[in-house]
């Protein structure tokens, strides 16, 4: 992790330049929130093949983050509540916010884990095909 510290018309300027490089290393992390490929949320699939889709980060999400901050990160997920078939995989379906407290710090997309096929033998799909 780097720090930058930047003081204007400070008369102990080195001083505190010393003093908060310090507070900086000592109570703040920088760490993996995120890995990509890491399965964040699975949704229902409607007309597939399959039930379900994984989805996965698009990237890995790094942030310097203080000891206190920790356990006040939450993700919410904006994605819709089901999806229809066909999914192709790599498909961007959404994405996932990063808060510390109620302040956002980051986002990442949520990519479909695999394709999912249309069941083509079911009613609807049989007729989606002719139509």
């Amino acid at each position: 992790m780097q720090l930058i510290v930047v003081t204007l018309n400070d008369p102990n300027d080195w001083k505190d330049t010393e003093n908060l490089l310090n507070y900086g290393f000592e109570n703040f992390k920088y760490r993996k929130i995120v890995s990509k490929g890491d399965v964040l949320k699975v949704l229902p699939v409607y007309n597939g093949r399959q039930q379900r889709i994984s989805l996965t980060a698009s990237s890995d999400v790094y942030l310097p983050v203080g000891d206190n901050e920790f356990s006040t990160l939450k993700i919410k997920f904006m994605v819709p509540a089901y999806f229809y078939a066909p999914i192709y995989k790599g498909t961007k379906l959404g994405y996932a916010a990063i808060y510390v407290g109620e302040k956002r710090i980051a986002l990442v997309d949520l990519l479909a884990s695999e394709s999912i096929d249309e069941d083509k033998s079911n009613l609807i799909g049989i007729l989606k095909s002719i139509i």
